[in-house]
């Protein structure tokens, strides 16, 4: 401290150690899972609930952004649907803004289409890296790991964000369409055995978006993933769920 006050430290650039998974205390069951990328961008998913009038029961939205100082900027965040005939299509959502005070804590504001609205809430962090939490200097040398997005490239609109917790977790989150065609998302924590991860997927059920955010869990499936390899494409279709079919 000095004689006119506090010295000022400005919060750290934003880095890989800021990838994992985010939310807001007072909206549990919806959240954001964060990829921070090699070349000054991100990628952010949004895990939540439709407004009001909106058919089904959760949604997803999906944006790349660039990484400014202690913030990043997703300017052309997505929202995808399957048309008439199951053919995905992307459209302009808004946009998201992160700024971050700390490894640990920020802030989240959107800026959506009339009926989702503008906000700007707190966020802490849930989720961090094998390897990189927020001890790690800014340096590290991340383990091999299957942390990040995984698809197969037969059916475009659906995948799955791991996130490599330890040695033996992966926290895992598939996105895609139910049977009606309508945005769809499932959480779990996969334990490794012999032959890969294992572990039991949950379906929240929120209110619409901008209510209150108590929800409700319900158990959908046990989904088993192989161990990945370096290089290793992901193909696995997830349960009960349809998958878009090829645009043309």
């Amino acid at each position: 401290r000095d004689a006119l006050g506090p010295i000022y430290r400005a919060p750290p650039p934003v880095d890989a150690r800021y990838s994992g998974q985010w939310y807001d205390p007072a909206r549990n069951g919806e959240g954001i899972a964060l990829e921070v990328l090699d070349d000054g961008r991100a990628l952010v998913y949004m895990f939540t609930y439709p407004p009001v009038g909106a058919p089904g029961q959760q949604a997803w939205l999906l944006g790349v952004g660039d990484v400014l100082g202690n913030g990043i900027e997703f300017t052309d965040v997505v929202r995808s649907s399957l048309d008439t005939g199951g053919h995905l299509q992307a459209a302009h959502w808004g946009r998201i803004g992160l700024v971050f005070d700390d490894c640990n804590s920020g802030h989240m504001r959107w800026d959506g289409p009339a009926d989702w609205g503008s906000l700007e809430v707190p966020i802490t962090r849930i989720t961090a890296l094998s390897g990189l939490d927020c001890t790690a200097p800014a340096t590290a040398i991340v383990p091999a790991q299957a942390s990040g997005s995984w698809y197969d490239a037969r059916y475009l609109g659906s995948g799955f964000v791991f996130e490599q917790l330890d040695a033996q977790r992966l926290a895992a989150i598939w996105f895609g369409f139910d049977a009606a065609g309508n945005q769809a998302w499932l959480s779990g924590i996969g334990q490794q055995g012999v032959d890969g991860y294992a572990g039991i997927f949950y379906q929240p059920i929120g209110p619409r978006f901008g209510g209150a955010t108590t929800q409700r869990f319900g158990r959908l499936t046990r989904l088993k993933q192989p161990a990945l390899c370096a290089g290793q494409a992901l193909v696995r279709r997830a349960l009960r769920f349809v998958e878009p079919r090829d645009r043309g």
